[in-house]
């Protein structure tokens, strides 16, 4: 097969370039002195893609088709009407991404900034904070989701970031303050539509870090874009007419834009593009430039980046981007087309019948008799001249039906079935799991859709860190965030707080300074705390009646702070429950004070006279240690000197002083720690019975 083949092994066109072209040359010659590009070359770094990828743009069409229903072509629906066979559509992969979505939903993680040092740990709080008002302000847990499933359907996703000032009269409410010196700004962003997303075809890296430029094409109304540049009413009237090559043609566009109507409509074009080792970016039409400028956006090392921050599930060998469609689309058509093809032979009747057996030479009539449930088959001749090939059309049916099932288990064991979601009737997956068990069945059903949750956990780290950099330059006023603890009770954090101006410099001393922070941002990747919470509190409120008679009533109120905290209460229930402990310990029983402190008071004796004793065991063991010293070396000092009289004797009498020397020490120490232990014990007895017991 050719390198460059329309056709992949699986038989169906995925990807890859056009017959007969690769990327044009952008090269240097189209850019102006500041190093932004002509409009010549930006219109030729949108046509370059559109050229290049316009297989990948009809498999990522047909993967939206795909994915809502849309599975059968027009001209198979003809064909199977005229052949009266029915059109079935089982959208296994419609489920099989919705399943996909869900878990990435059900195993949500949130961004959590860590210090560098353990002095900024505040500092790593107070990023934290801002990230998840960020997060909230621009509705992540809607936008998460969009951006799950365009990435499976389309094989690419991402956001745009967008800055919007805040107006100086909302700044002074906030704040109470005059009006601030310098601009404020919020960090925005938005889900990308692929349907007008285009970048550098050369792009071969999953995080697009190799592309050279990117950007959006799409249609907006006339009227509605003058609203937006006030000052070229005629060039976006020209335009109306001179942007029909810049569309890629995708099924929205050709119904509610290219098709003739009352609404005129200009195809806007935003590309961001490298550009001397920075980005800029372009606004323009078929026909003029509207807008230009560089990226506002830069990262911790003062380098910019697109506002575009995108990422891809998978990239084949030609660079391609394609989501799950492309391998479940062949099981997913074999599904469609067994099941319809079953359910045609299921209708019709096959008859092998001598030409003189039919009545009247009506075949018609006889194959719609034969077709019913209580149709008459008259003949001309005897019965045996027709007869129905019901058993071969039986065999037939139940190999359509069976290679169907195969079909449709191939698209259920891939990624997440229901078991694996956590869900219940999955195999090895009784009712009352443990959450531990759930668990590892998700992590093996995340193991399947391997590059997708690794690409789209680094994308998300990317846009944690983007979203904290961008938040740095540009809040540079007074501003409150409010943010919800783990316990769903609402805190609110004064950013930039102007705490006084030095008389020197004249320059603000700020509290929660924004810009100043330097952490690291990771995701905070917590087990499922519900799944977990309710295995604990169901031992735990098992156990309980079994143990609560063994309990004192300290340690029965602990136990049941335990069973309250794990419960699937609210939050709000739990805080009551903690409130009304709380105040119950702060009023103390004055018999229990008492006792407490006539306890304490025994113990303290107790511990002292411990002490006494076990400082005179340790003398009295030192004083028998060195006794036992002096006895050793006497006696080695004898042996010596009777072995320079006899040796072989002296040699028996030194063994026999070492071994006597030995055995005494064991004596001795034996003694020693017996005393000692008996001495603990005693004293020990005394400390429970409160008794002097006199040894």
């Amino acid at each position: 097969m050719v390198a460059n083949s329309v056709v992949s092994f699986t038989g169906y066109a995925q990807g890859g370039s056009a017959a007969g072209g690769g990327p044009a040359d952008l090269s240097d010659n189209d850019e102006n002195k500041d190093g932004s590009w002509t409009l010549e070359k930006c219109i030729q770094a949108y046509t370059t893609y559109l050229d290049n990828k316009t297989l990948e743009i009809q498999e990522q069409q047909n993967a939206r088709r795909y994915r809502h229903g849309s599975q059968w072509t027009s001209d198979q629906i003809k064909t199977f009407n005229d052949r009266r066979q029915p059109v079935v559509t089982f959208n296994k992969i419609g489920r099989k991404i919705d399943g996909i979505v869900g878990l990435v939903e059900r195993l949500k993680q949130d961004p959590k900034a860590y210090p560098r040092t353990p002095q900024h740990q505040q500092g790593a709080d107070l990023a934290t904070a801002v990230l998840r008002f960020i997060m909230d302000r621009n509705k992540w847990n809607e936008v998460g989701p969009i951006i799950a499933e365009a990435a499976a359907i389309d094989g690419l996703a991402g956001i745009e970031l967008d800055l919007k000032a805040m107006p100086a009269t909302a700044q002074t409410q906030q704040q109470g303050q005059p009006p601030p010196q310098q601009p404020d700004y919020d960090v925005m962003f938005s889900p990308v539509d692929n349907d007008g997303f285009f970048y550098d075809p050369r792009s071969f890296k999953h995080d697009f870090s190799d592309a050279r430029y990117m950007g959006i094409g799409k249609y907006v109304d006339e009227e509605q874009l003058i609203e937006l540049l006030p000052g070229m009413e005629d060039d976006i009237k020209a335009a109306c007419d001179s942007s029909g090559e810049l569309t890629s043609n995708s099924d929205k566009d050709a119904k509610w834009f290219q098709s003739a109507g009352d609404f005129k409509q200009v195809r806007l074009v935003d590309v961001w593009y490298k550009s001397k080792g920075g980005w800029r970016w372009t606004l323009f039409t078929g026909s003029k430039i509207l807008m230009a400028g560089t990226s506002p956006f830069v990262d911790e090392y003062e380098k910019q980046f697109c506002k575009y921050l995108m990422f891809s599930a998978q990239v084949d060998h030609e660079g391609d981007r394609y989501g799950f469609p492309r391998n479940l689309q062949s099981a997913q058509d074999e599904v469609n087309q067994r099941r319809s093809k079953g359910l045609h032979e299921l209708n019709n009747r096959r008859i092998i019948a001598t030409k003189a057996a039919v009545a009247d030479g009506n075949v018609e009539a006889l194959r719609r008799e034969a077709a019913r449930a209580d149709g008459i088959v008259l003949v001309n001749t005897s019965l045996d001249d027709v007869r129905f090939d019901d058993q071969a059309k039986q065999a037939a049916v139940m190999g359509q039906l069976e290679f169907m099932r195969d079909a449709a288990q191939e698209i259920e064991n891939f990624g997440p079935n229901p078991a694996l979601a956590g869900g219940g009737g999955g195999a090895g997956l009784a009712n009352g799991s443990s959450g531990r068990a759930i668990a590892l069945l998700q992590q093996a059903g995340i193991a399947e859709l391997g590059p997708y949750m690794l690409n789209l956990r680094a994308w998300k780290m990317r846009v944690y860190r983007s979203l904290f950099n961008s938040v740095q330059k540009y809040w540079t006023n007074e501003r409150w965030i409010r943010v919800t603890d783990a316990e769903g009770q609402p805190q609110f954090v004064k950013i930039n707080e102007v705490v006084q101006i030095d008389p020197v410099t004249g320059t603000p001393m700020l509290r929660n300074a924004v810009g100043e922070l330097d952490v690291d941002i990771i995701l905070d990747e917590g087990p499922d705390s519900i799944t977990l919470m309710q295995d604990t509190y169901d031992a735990i409120s098992q156990a309980l009646p079994a143990v609560a008679p063994m309990l004192s009533p300290g340690k029965a109120a602990a136990v049941m702070d335990v069973l309250i905290e794990t419960s699937p209460l609210p939050a709000d229930i739990k805080k009551k429950f903690r409130d009304a402990g709380q105040n119950e310990a702060q009023q103390p029983d004055p018999k229990t004070e008492e006792a407490k402190a006539k306890l304490l008071l025994e113990q303290q004796q107790a511990t002292a006279r411990m002490g006494l004793e076990r400082e005179k065991a340790m003398a009295d063991l030192a004083s028998k240690q060195q006794v036992a010293q002096l006895d050793q070396q006497t006696e080695r000092e004898k042996a010596v000197m009777e072995m320079q009289i006899e040796r072989e004797k002296a040699g028996q009498e030194m063994q026999i002083a070492r071994e006597k020397a030995h055995n005494e020490i064991q004596i001795e120490m034996f003694k020693a720690q017996q005393m000692a232990q008996r001495q603990q014990n005693e004293a020990a007895l005394q400390l429970v019975t409160g008794q002097n017991i006199t040894p």
